[in-house]
């Protein structure tokens, strides 16, 4: 406004222009106030969808413990091909045996994919590492108790060996070649390992008390729900279709496959219908 303008103005009269440029002020008052709404919507809007992004975003597909299963049973009829057909159906009710025990347990434990399954064994682990030393310790008392009965079974043939001239000597070894050889290992074994005889009713007593520990431990697992030997025939399915590269994979629904079905048989004369025709200017 000029200085006329703004004079009357100030003394209280109301001119067209000062009343125009009150005009434009508020409508610059009014256009800021929608801008900030509008860039307050936006940011709102943005935050929003992606809100609704992560809502909808599918989560990682995870696999069944049973779909495990199933893929290493694939595997295993796979591989039977050249087998007879009673082996192959004695093998097919087994295989279908083990996948409802393995249902079974999975609904007794509240098991679903192979992470549940991971957990779900973590948490026994410390009672399932006190069984396997202890078989391992097993399996260590029967291999000396082996070695040993093997050298008093055999010592009348190594001692009878020694003895009579060296042609009947000879002819007896070469009859008796491989109790000759099983006894030598035993003999081996034993002076590698510092046992005798005399230690083999001490070492059958601390058999028989770790095989009632066994016993104990696996009573306490089972009470539990937890079979060792069937967790570690899940851990070697597991660990074989993990090795073939064959883990299972999210199937499409069977309305997709069913869509898909259709459009790959559609008529040919549909097809050409469908398509748009071509330019020909």
């Amino acid at each position: 406004m000029g200085p006329v303008v703004t004079y009357l103005e100030q003394q209280g009269f109301r001119t067209e222009i000062g009343q125009y440029n009150e005009e434009i002020k508020q409508f610059n008052r009014v256009l800021q106030s929608l801008k900030m709404r509008l860039a307050s919507l936006k940011k709102w809007v943005a935050e929003a969808i992606r809100k609704t992004a992560e809502i909808m975003k599918p989560e990682p597909y995870q696999p069944s413990l049973m779909e495990y299963i199933q893929v290493f049973q694939n595997l295993r009829r796979a591989g039977r091909a050249d087998w007879g057909k009673k082996a192959r159906q004695t093998a097919g009710i087994n295989d279908l045996k083990f996948a409802a025990q393995v249902q079974f347990f999975m609904q007794e434990a509240g098991i679903r994919t192979l992470q549940d399954f991971d957990e779900f064994v973590s948490r026994q682990q410390e009672s399932l590492t006190q069984l396997d030393g202890v078989g391992k310790a097993i399996r260590k008392k029967q291999t000396v108790l082996k070695h040993l009965d093997t050298f008093q079974r055999l010592k009348p043939i190594s001692d009878k060996s020694k003895r009579g001239m060296g042609f009947v000597r000879k002819q007896y070894a070469e009859k008796h070649q491989q109790e000759l050889n099983d006894f030598a290992k035993a003999v081996r074994y034993m002076n590698a390992n510092g046992i005798n005889v005399a230690d083999h009713e001490r070492i059958a007593d601390e058999l028989q008390q770790l095989l009632d520990e066994q016993a104990q431990l696996r009573a306490s697992l089972m009470e539990q729900n937890v079979d060792p030997e069937l967790i570690e025939r899940i851990r070697h399915c597991v660990d074989t279709v993990i090795k073939a590269g064959e883990e299972p994979r999210q199937r499409e629904s069977i309305r997709a496959q069913l869509q898909l079905a259709k459009a790959q048989t559609k008529p040919e004369s549909e097809k050409v219908k469908s398509e748009p025709y071509a330019d020909i200017s």
